[in-house]
């Protein structure tokens, strides 16, 4: 008899510590899946300010015609002070 209750002592021992197992693994998988979530908002929220600034950065590239003046002009005279 003593031996059939060593036995289910240690099974109950099994059992409990294989419980802690999986709360301790779900509580982590929670936590995993929030820093999931808040990058992938910080991501959309950043992907969005870039495409924002490449806009800004575009309009600013734009070619634009050189104004052409006396003074935008270069100097070819050797050692002439132009």
């Amino acid at each position: 008899m003593r031996t059939k209750e060593s036995e289910v002592q240690y099974n109950l021992a099994r059992y409990e510590r294989e419980r802690k197992a999986a709360e301790n693994e779900q509580t982590r998988s929670r936590t995993l899946s929030a820093q999931v979530s808040t990058f992938s908002q910080t991501e959309t929220e950043l992907r969005s300010q870039l495409n924002i600034y490449v806009e800004k950065f575009k309009q600013v590239r734009q070619p634009q015609r050189p104004v052409r003046g006396p003074s935008a002009q270069r100097c070819h005279h050797a050692k002439s002070a132009c």
